[in-house]
């Protein structure tokens, strides 16, 4: 694509996908909004994993624009131009399952910063995703336990984070060393719980064929999700 839309550069010596470079954020999510569009056609029972966060703010505006004027004359030429003409109306992306990529922890899910209350304010929403198909990391939620689904019990109580977190912070070398007095067991705990949990995860989202539609945001320095420069992961 080329022009005041942005235009593809391929490096082959370099690269092993094709790099897309957009001329500001906005047409950014506009490009990133459309080929989800086009997957969303073709994959109507597919697997969608999204980011929160700044990075998709501008794709789900343009989400909300073609939603709202598909039909319209102008946007139908741009789907012309585009060779997408093949969507006579907007995908119906309700039969999406949307996978959560990661999570603040310990913070409650309930909590209006976690990626959970995100992607249940804002995402399911706005794809009418029904909250059967979120495969997310409420551990509160007796639906949602992987580990235990036949008894629909909660993975762990609103307290698991209150009273044995009560610094907010988590150490996950308790994942591979003894506890030292009983806060840290308790706290061992709930990560062998979490870390059990997360490998149930995995399965389950390989059991679903993987992910067909990935979008990953990027921070300022260059990061990509946690993996901050200078992290050992």
């Amino acid at each position: 694509m080329e022009g005041g839309e942005g235009s593809f550069r391929f490096f082959p010596s370099l690269e092993k996908i094709r790099v897309l470079e957009a001329d500001n954020v906005l047409h950014l999510g506009k490009l990133a909004c459309l080929k989800f569009l086009e997957w969303a056609h073709k994959n109507p029972k597919g697997v969608v994993a999204l980011p929160t966060g700044k990075s998709p703010e501008m794709f789900m505006k343009y989400l909300e624009f073609y939603r709202d004027h598909w039909t319209t004359e102008a946007v139908q030429d741009e789907l012309k131009s585009l060779q997408l003409e093949g969507c006579a109306s907007f995908p119906d992306t309700s039969g999406l399952t949307f996978v959560q990529l990661d999570e603040f922890f310990p913070l409650l899910p309930s909590h209006k910063n976690s990626f959970t209350s995100y992607v249940r304010r804002l995402y399911l929403p706005l794809l009418k995703i029904p909250e059967e198909r979120f495969i997310t990391f409420d551990f509160t939620d007796p639906s949602k336990n992987l580990l235990d689904a036949s008894r629909q019990t909660p993975l762990l109580e609103d307290s698991d984070y209150v009273e044995t977190f009560p610094n907010g912070i988590a150490d996950l070398s308790l994942l591979d060393r003894t506890a030292t007095d009983e806060q840290e067991r308790k706290q061992q705990k709930v990560l062998l719980k979490v870390s059990e949990f997360c490998e149930a995860y995995e399965e389950e989202v390989r059991r679903l064929g993987g992910i067909g539609f990935f979008m990953g945001g990027i921070g300022p320095d260059g990061h990509v999700a946690f993996n901050l420069a200078g992290s050992r992961h």
